[in-house]
């Protein structure tokens, strides 16, 4: 959308409009230069273009993050033949492209802007033989369409970092949350994007991740290297690797090396989890496994996302967070009004609030059934009950109220490194109980006996066979 945007072009939908004499089938979508406009299109980024140009879109391969790719297949008013137009990750177009047409710098370039953290595109377009009918052509299949495409460049993107990220993530970094990167971006874009916000901190080493299991029979080859260095070098002495306790090093790997440790190395994928702070080319079931695995290894995982190949993972976490009002709203059982982070923090906080409430609430009524069960006792063991106005008085006034004051505890202001306790069932909420109890028994015993004591304490006269009772 933004680089349709850039080029102020319009695109005109008539889905129902039957055939179009100008090409003889329906075209369910045309683009053309801006009317009116001299010249056509803007000519700082799309060139000068003729007034009466138009395009038919007649057919659409939507991106497809398992393919990494968009495709569509067009043709211009007048023209005798139909062209492909491609456009993706760079390395996945340029597979399928004549090897001639890419030029020999291309993996150096890719690497150049990556590592900026630019986003890169790669686009290519094909031309398909004149006279092809369109009968023909919409028989043909998605890779007939692609292979031995002419890779046309790369698209170079800058999507800078939100203010509010910095904030968020140093935040969550200073109530000792750890956080990570999902992403089906370039991976050096992602490890870039990585430092740039500080989610991997300044003095911390980023180690690659490289898994080849493209030899059939043999074990899995997995190599470690430094991205950020000149030339990527790679680590000969992997005994540095085998403590996952330094806090001076994390991972980085892609979604291809992500699968193959995943079925290979069962283990090895356990350590690179654990320390895993980018993860870059990931389709959307690998984002689900990567969170099972970081449930399965005892951690609280939240999820940010706003694309529908978030919506799986949104589920999967513990607490999804959408931050639009597209698919990913769907899936997520929070959505942020604002596109950013900063609801992440605010999010634990009214959790861990709520968590502490409830538990607070759930021990208090607890400890308050059973004080007030050891009174009634003490007042039945002198052949008495409470009048129901005590009880009345009691209920209200010493069990409700406190309990719609705990209810409505706001959070803390600030993301406190102190976690609550996640059981109520475990042994300090329990301990704290039973002391309470304990004390408060002790106490009622001793004003009981105090009381007795006193000089003006009168004894209760029990009468047999009295009802109601006499007062006390």
């Amino acid at each position: 959308i933004k680089l349709f945007e850039a080029i102020n072009w319009e695109l005109t939908e008539q889905r129902h409009s039957g055939s179009n004499p100008d090409y003889g089938i329906p075209t369910p979508t045309l683009v053309s230069p801006p009317k009116g406009q001299k010249n056509g299109g803007n000519t700082k980024i799309g060139g000068i273009a003729p007034s009466n140009l138009e395009i038919a879109l007649l057919k659409q391969y939507p991106f497809d993050s398992a393919v990494q790719r968009m495709t569509v297949v067009a043709k211009k008013k007048g023209a005798q033949y139909y062209t492909v137009f491609v456009k993706g990750a760079p390395e996945k177009v340029a597979s399928f492209c004549r090897p001639e047409t890419i030029p020999a710098e291309f993996s150096n370039l890719l690497q150049y802007y990556t590592k900026q953290g630019f986003r890169v595109i790669g686009a290519s377009a094909k031309s398909l033989k004149h006279g092809m009918k369109w009968s023909e052509v919409d028989e043909l299949t998605r890779s007939q369409l692609e292979e031995g495409s002419d890779f046309l460049g790369l698209i170079i993107m800058q999507n800078l970092l939100k203010k509010e990220t910095y904030g968020a993530i140093a935040e969550l970094h200073g109530a000792d949350i750890v956080t990570l990167m999902v992403t089906g971006d370039n991976i050096q874009t992602a490890i870039s994007v990585a430092r740039d916000c500080e989610l991997v901190k300044p003095d911390q080493t980023i180690i690659r991740v490289v898994a080849d299991d493209s030899i059939v029979g043999q074990q899995l080859s997995v190599t470690y290297s430094l991205p950020e260095s000149e030339t990527a070098s790679i680590i000969q002495d992997t005994s540095q690797m085998q403590n996952m306790t330094s806090e001076n090093y994390v991972f980085a790997c892609d979604g291809k090396t992500f699968n193959s440790i995943r079925t290979k190395d069962p283990e090895l994928f356990k350590r690179i989890v654990h320390r895993g702070k980018v993860f870059a080319r990931m389709l959307p079931e690998q984002k689900i496994e990567l969170i099972e695995c970081l449930k399965g290894l005892g951690r609280q995982v939240i999820m940010c996302g706003d694309g529908c190949n978030d919506c799986g993972a949104l589920k999967t976490a513990h607490a999804g967070i959408s931050l639009s009002m597209a698919e990913a709203s769907v899936a997520a059982p929070f959505t942020s009004r604002n596109v950013n982070i900063s609801c992440v923090p605010y999010v634990i906080r009214e959790g861990r609030a709520t968590m502490v409430s409830a538990f607070a609430s759930f021990k208090f009524g607890v400890a308050f059934c059973f004080t007030q069960l050891i009174s009634v006792l003490m007042v039945f063991y002198i052949g008495t009950e409470p009048s129901d106005n005590q009880y009345l008085v009691v209920d209200i006034g010493l069990a409700a109220i406190p309990i719609l004051l705990i209810g409505n505890t706001a959070p803390h202001d600030i993301l406190a490194k102190r976690k609550p306790t996640r059981h109520l069932l475990s042994f300090l909420p329990m301990f704290s109980v039973v002391s309470f109890l304990f004390f408060q028994t002790i106490a009622y015993i001793f004003i009981w006996f105090y009381v007795r004591a006193q000089d003006w304490f009168v004894e209760y006269q029990f009468v047999q066979d009295l009802y109601p009772p006499n007062t006390s």
